[in-house]
């Protein structure tokens, strides 16, 4: 499962990379979409700081540790999805952050 989940925390730490990028240098999305909003910057680095935990968690081989990674991971998951809907705001890469963190927490959680 290891061999799963680093493809899947690199492609989050680098989409939240890019999200932290475009929110300090006030530029447009590649896809043309508003990936810029008041929340954007604080929400980029937390994604980061949890993708890139993520990489230390998986070496970890305490299981407490991985589900405590992993339920902090849904909880944020469904407060930026909620936030998204209620402000009725859409960002591809924000969301492609939520799949992919989503499908790593839950493999950790199978390991």
């Amino acid at each position: 499962m290891k061999k799963l989940i680093f493809p899947l925390l690199a492609v989050g730490v680098i989409d939240t990379l890019y999200l932290l990028y475009i929110n300090l240098n006030q530029q447009l999305c590649l896809v043309n979409a508003p990936c810029l909003s008041e929340y954007n910057l604080l929400f980029s680095i937390l994604g980061l700081i949890w993708f890139t935990a993520g990489f230390f968690v998986i070496l970890v081989e305490k299981r407490q540790v991985r589900v405590v990674w992993a339920i902090l991971g849904f909880v944020g998951i469904a407060f930026f999805v909620s936030l998204m809907i209620i402000e009725n705001y859409f960002c591809p890469y924000c969301s492609l952050a939520h799949v992919v963190g989503g499908a790593a927490a839950i493999l950790s959680l199978r390991t």
